[in-house]
């Protein structure tokens, strides 16, 4: 009886875990398997959209696997052979594109969101092998493939042209990126091995992209609202996404409490706004960063950037100043500079993402990135200084007060009330 009971529930966790769709890519029209494993949703193949390459397209194959690669004797592959690489492992990717190249709905997974996959696997010694497709690694490398994660071996390219490992290791970005050095985190499999490595490196580096889809919220969700069980607030997770006419970019919306946010910063491309570093990769996940005299007349018609009541007004609504910083930040993509776990528990599909910031004249630069976000608020406080909002890694709780006008900061922007 004993063994029946252990076998049932052996059967229950791998149904829970194999919850498996599909989703079609409105860019091209591509369909990807997809998979349900513990509370993430992935895609069941690597990512085929075109800003990636294919491996060995206008490049040339480094055909040996385990170190030997550099005195390997080296070839150039015809287009079909391209075309088959392309269909079977997706395409490669450096990290810049890679960030930006997940469809609407679906994000390049963290470091965090990498090792909750591994830990439900079975943690890093023996995840690859239970990751692994049951066909297709060279060498009997294959795995028992017994989440329907379906890895398979994409290999990588070189800012070079080169390319190798194809049919002997998989490696995928993550968006984490590595301190100063410049480099990103990223996760490896190889076929004679049963772990899933982790490391990182520069991010010219080409590998495949495993897209996980966005969770809007967390919590107890009825009739399509999520229920706040501390406080009794009721908010609306809208399904439907709001249209900048002004550009086309579409931006999540929240309902909390009486208030609807955008569930993302503004990436309104403003005269004077810019990118964190100059670089459109960070936009494109973090959004533009603005002076707050643009920040003023930069959110869409029926928005507006909110007042000081109304971010105190949010606070309340999610339990308080003291609470509200853990609450609406993300659930990742929040670390201290010695990577200390910065992230929240996103309880209101508010998804607060550390956009950093930049200094004023004459200190110029960025910095935070990773660690703290800043939004400007509409009080102006004296000549130079206006009101604005501030959430970190290291705190709980969310931040008032005036800042430097000249200062660059995020922007989100609350709906106009009818």
């Amino acid at each position: 009886m004993k063994k029946a009971t252990i076998a049932l529930l052996l059967v229950c966790v791998a149904v829970f875990a194999q919850q498996k769709g599909a989703f079609t890519d409105s860019r091209d029209k591509k369909t990807y398997k997809t998979v349900r494993i513990g509370e993430q949703t992935w895609m069941a193949e690597n990512l085929n959209y075109k800003s990636g390459k294919c491996y060995g397209e206008g490049g040339k194959l480094i055909a040996a696997p385990r170190g030997k690669a550099p005195n390997a004797p080296k070839k150039t592959l015809s287009d079909d052979e391209i075309q088959v690489n392309c269909e079977k492992y997706g395409r490669l990717y450096d990290w810049n594109v890679a960030m930006k190249s997940c469809p609407s709905g679906w994000h390049l997974p963290s470091d965090k969101e990498w090792q909750e996959l591994v830990n439900f696997a079975g943690g890093d010694e023996v995840a690859g092998k239970k990751l692994k497709a049951e066909i297709g690694w060279d060498s009997n490398g294959n795995g028992t493939d017994e989440f329907g994660f379906l890895a398979l071996p994409g290999g990588k390219g070189f800012e070079s042209g080169g390319f190798a490992n194809a049919g002997t290791h998989s490696n995928w970005w993550n968006s984490t990126e590595y301190g100063s050095y410049g480099g990103a985190y990223y996760r490896a499999i190889g076929y004679y091995e049963n772990d899933v490595f982790r490391d990182y490196l520069n991010k010219s580096n080409l590998f495949s992209v495993r897209c996980v889809r966005d969770e809007v919220h967390s919590g107890k969700v009825s009739g399509g609202k999520l229920t706040d069980s501390q406080n009794g607030t009721v908010n609306e997770v809208s399904d439907e996404m709001f249209s900048d006419s002004r550009d086309g970019k579409k931006y999540k919306t929240v309902k909390i409490g009486k208030q609807t946010w955008m569930a993302e910063n503004l990436n309104y491309e403003a005269s004077g706004s810019v990118c964190y570093e100059n670089n459109p990769a960070y936009c494109s996940k973090y959004g533009r960063l603005y002076d707050w005299n643009t920040a003023l007349k930069s959110c869409p018609s029926g928005w507006h950037l909110p007042s000081k009541s109304e971010y105190e007004e949010l606070d309340k609504a999610v339990g308080g100043e003291k609470v509200a910083g853990k609450k609406l930040k993300a659930k990742s993509g929040w670390s201290g500079w010695d990577k200390e776990d910065g992230n929240g528990t996103d309880e209101f599909g508010f998804s607060a993402l550390p956009g950093g910031n930049g200094y004023p004249y004459p200190q110029g630069g960025f910095g935070n990135i990773g660690s703290f976000s800043y939004w400007w608020g509409a009080n102006e406080g004296n000549k130079f200084l206006a009101y604005g909002r501030e959430i970190d890694y290291h705190d709980d709780s969310a931040n008032g007060g005036n800042y430097d006008k000249s200062g660059l900061h995020s922007v989100r922007c609350l709906q106009d009330k009818k």
